[in-house]
């Protein structure tokens, strides 16, 4: 529930909602969550792992390191030596032998986003250019290329990949959902 919670802090400022049982009790719940994902931390990487003695994996740091910028964006305190060794082991892991490691497309574009959100952008121009080339990208690529190119100020890149996205729109009555051919949750249609 860490993020989740970051979230509503977020909206609590952002929206100026008075609710001060959540102002109270929020900021220690932040705390444990960030206590907790510092805890499980890779030690000698810096990385995360789908559990605390796991391998590291590349999906799982970028969702940590996003979770920890969101933190910090929100206004509270994140250990940066902790940040920065998230970072450094998303740059560590995009730039694995992948004749020794196979990373997933979706899950390379999704730290490439967290790392433009970083402002690390030297490591998103190293190796988004690779990903570029995908003649159909999925929805979420696409929405997440877009978000990646406007983060480092490529606009016109960011448009054209956000007309991709429109165009795999799929209309149904009065709404309108991105489908997905997947096994993942993470990546089932989404409807706005």
């Amino acid at each position: 529930s860490f993020l989740p919670d970051v979230i509503i802090w977020r909206s609590l400022k952002t929206f100026g909602i008075d609710d001060t049982d959540l102002k109270n009790k929020l900021p220690d719940m932040v705390g444990k969550g960030l206590n907790r994902l510092y805890d499980f931390q890779h030690e000698e990487s810096g990385g995360w792992g789908w559990c605390e003695y796991g391998k590291d994996d590349l999906w799982m740091t970028a969702y940590v390191v996003y979770a920890l910028i969101a933190a910090r964006d929100a206004g509270f305190a994140v250990n940066s030596d902790i940040l920065n060794g998230g970072l450094g082991s998303l740059k560590q892991q995009l730039n694995a032998d992948r004749t020794q490691v196979e990373i997933a497309q979706d899950a390379e574009i999704y730290a490439l986003y967290v790392l433009s959100l970083a402002g690390q952008h030297g490591a998103v121009n190293q190796h988004l250019p690779s990903l570029l080339g995908n003649p159909n990208p999925r929805p979420r690529e696409n929405a997440l290329i877009a978000m990646t190119l406007a983060n480092t100020g490529d606009k016109n890149g960011a448009k054209n990949y956000l007309l991709r996205l429109w165009r795999q729109a799929k209309e149904a009555g009065n709404e309108i959902h991105w489908g997905a051919v997947t096994n993942h949750d993470y990546q089932a249609p989404t409807e706005t």
